[in-house]
């Protein structure tokens, strides 16, 4: 089962795709890059896939995705926003708000 990490400040969009992953994955949530980052404390990666809101407060997601990519170059991580996609991003795949969750979930498994 893969282990997936949300990261959205939006508690509605947060709860949203982690109560519709949690029938095929392991979900852990986060409502900001910064606490994202708190999840990840050693040298080992604690989750196969991140997917991130691009627009956050404290830590956004384009730079959430930079560190981690640093750190764990192997990591797939899915970006999404309601916005237009970031130019050179490290992101493994960009999603466009809104989106259909069973998309993500299909993109998940198949990573």
């Amino acid at each position: 089962m893969r282990k997936v990490l949300v990261v959205d400040d939006d508690r509605a969009t947060r709860k949203t795709l982690a109560r519709f992953l949690a029938s095929n994955c392991l979900v852990q949530t986060a409502s900001n890059g910064a606490e994202a980052l708190d999840l990840f404390p050693g040298s080992e990666c604690p989750f196969d896939v991140v997917v991130t809101d691009c627009d956050m407060p404290i830590i956004g997601g384009v730079e959430l995705t930079a560190k981690l990519k640093e750190k764990f170059p192997g990591l797939w991580i899915v970006l999404m926003s309601g916005n237009p996609e970031p130019e050179q991003h490290k992101g493994d795949l960009f999603l466009g708000k809104p989106f259909n969750v069973e998309v993500l979930e299909t993109l998940i498994n198949r990573s």
